[in-house]
């Protein structure tokens, strides 16, 4: 009998160390596509004390196809469970008319990527960074 419950035991310990494991102090999710966009706004948040430039609304139908396939190409997130996510520095958010799709934003080597139901960051190469800057920074 004190074998038996021995083996339980054992087992329990390790069904619930696999299942420790699997636990992950970060929650992963992803946004729905952006569709049909009309206008996307890009925001610039600059440090203290520096110039204030106001938002850019881009209208042009190739402009926002580009950088719809750029955000959509990277809507996987993750939401960190045990730290704040950063706020991201530069910020182009996905409008239909008024209704709100999505953004996306970036950091030094971060997306921030957020829609209507989820949020998150991930990863950005040093190459994402420059191609998302390249797309926000020639939208006028």
């Amino acid at each position: 009998m004190i074998a038996h419950v021995r083996r339980i035991h054992v087992s329990a310990l390790a069904v619930a160390a696999v299942l420790a494991g699997c636990h992950s102090s970060e929650r992963s999710g992803a946004c729905v596509p952006i569709g049909a966009a009309t206008r996307v706004v890009v925001h610039v948040s600059l440090p203290r004390g520096t110039e204030i430039l106001s938002d850019r609304i881009v209208t042009d139908p190739e402009r926002i196809r580009e950088l719809t396939g750029f955000a959509n190409a990277r809507r996987e997130a993750s939401r960190p469970q045990l730290y704040t996510m950063p706020a991201p520095q530069m910020t182009a958010a996905f409008y239909d008319k008024a209704d709100f799709l999505g953004s996306i934003g970036t950091g030094p080597n971060f997306f921030f990527v957020s829609c209507p139901n989820w949020n998150g960051v991930r990863r950005a190469t040093d190459a994402e960074v420059r191609d998302f800057e390249r797309l926000i920074g020639d939208a006028n």
